[in-house]
């Protein structure tokens, strides 16, 4: 057996680098034991990405093996409350990193940042939290990131002090739909689709209150469109969850999508079949809407929507929108941070390739003409 994709040597290696053997949950690893066999059988990784993968993997172990015997010796972190957190939700590439990173700026928002989202422990502190040694090496990895892929930062507005989408949160549970972002592995999407979320969000709200405890504040904002595909586990775990659903037309979305996975995947993999990523990528996101759509119908509280073209036409008229459907203050220096936030940061522009999918803008409308209908005020 290949050590570099074996679930008992990942283990091993966390165990002896944390020192701890409790992983809080018996059934923990399942997750995991279905990514290393996707990764072994499906994903048609060259060494680059075997290497990769199992850094990913391990590094999520190690977080959950720290993360639990952090609270275990802390339990006064259980009686932090998450209170009305702010969370941003919807398809991909529909202005989801440019709204987190705006509502990032605001000095009163507490959000999760790359770099302390890749090393929870020990929880970051106010007093380093600019300076934290872990920035530097967060960052360093995604200069490695972009030298294996130079499109990327065209593509993505990434950074070692940037909001981090909470899949490392859910991660350590290896319910994470990103997971699977390094190669196609369609077995653990589709494990993942009919999955229990209960725990994995369970442990992402007990990380929260961690990270709080030690580095407020406490009034937090989150990031992950993949949350749409499970939004009662998330509204189970976090019952007042306000929702900022962002829109845009599913036909700029999914052409958008699957050219940044294919060019993110394209280093590690023997080949890729690009056209079929495409495919893919439209029957996942069209299940996730779906089942979102379903949850509003039935749980129509707590919902803000946003178009895309609207953030990116008047950001700050936008944001004010959304602090005011929250109920929560703009200030004075919340609009000053954010126009600075600006001021900083480049625009991007990304047009894909279609003729290298095969893509039928038409045929990925239909697919979402539910969402386009009950949308179209948003996405127009």
């Amino acid at each position: 057996m290949n050590a570099v994709l074996s679930v008992q040597s990942i283990i091993d290696e966390a165990v002896a680098i944390t020192g701890q053997d409790d992983f809080g949950s018996a059934d923990w690893s399942e997750g995991l034991e279905v990514l290393v066999a996707a990764a072994r059988t499906e994903a048609k990784l060259n060494e680059a990405g075997e290497m990769s993968f199992r850094y990913r993997m391990l590094n999520c172990v190690t977080n959950r093996l720290q993360v639990i015997d952090w609270i275990k010796n802390h339990p006064e972190i259980k009686n932090e409350k998450i209170e009305r957190p702010l969370m941003i939700i919807g398809l991909p590439r529909t202005g989801t990193t440019a709204l987190s990173n705006l509502l990032a700026a605001d000095p009163d928002t507490r959000s999760l940042r790359v770099w302390e989202s890749g090393s929870l422990i020990p929880p970051p502190t106010r007093a380093t939290y600019e300076s934290d040694e872990r920035i530097a090496t967060a960052q360093a990895g995604l200069d490695l990131l972009i030298q294996m892929v130079p499109t990327f930062p065209s593509m993505y507005d990434d950074s070692a002090t940037g909001t981090a989408e909470a899949i490392d949160l859910l991660g350590m549970s290896f319910r994470a739909f990103q997971l699977t972002g390094m190669a196609v592995m369609p077995s653990f999407d589709q494990w993942w689709l009919n999955c229990d979320m209960d725990e994995a969000y369970a442990l992402h709200r007990q990380t929260l209150q961690l990270l709080q405890a030690a580095c407020p504040p406490r009034r937090w904002h989150l990031k992950n469109p993949s949350d749409v595909f499970y939004l009662e586990a998330v509204r189970k775990t976090y019952p007042d969850a306000i929702f900022v659903w962002t829109h845009r037309d599913p036909a700029q979305v999914i052409p958008s999508v699957t050219n940044l996975i294919a060019e993110l995947m394209d280093p590690f993999v023997t080949e890729l079949d690009r056209p079929q990523l495409g495919l893919t990528q439209i029957a996942l996101w069209a299940k996730g809407i779906e089942r979102a759509q379903a949850f509003r119908a039935d749980n129509p509280e707590g919902f803000i929507d946003v178009a895309m073209t609207d953030l990116a036409a008047d950001p700050l008229g936008t944001v004010a929108r959304v602090y005011e459907a929250a109920d929560w203050k703009f200030t004075n220096k919340s609009e000053v941070s954010m126009k600075q936030h600006l001021a900083d940061t480049p625009r991007r522009g990304h047009k894909p390739d279609l003729d290298q999918y095969n893509f039928s803008l038409a045929d990925i409308r239909n697919q979402f003409s539910s969402y386009c209908d009950q949308f179209s005020d948003f996405i127009n």
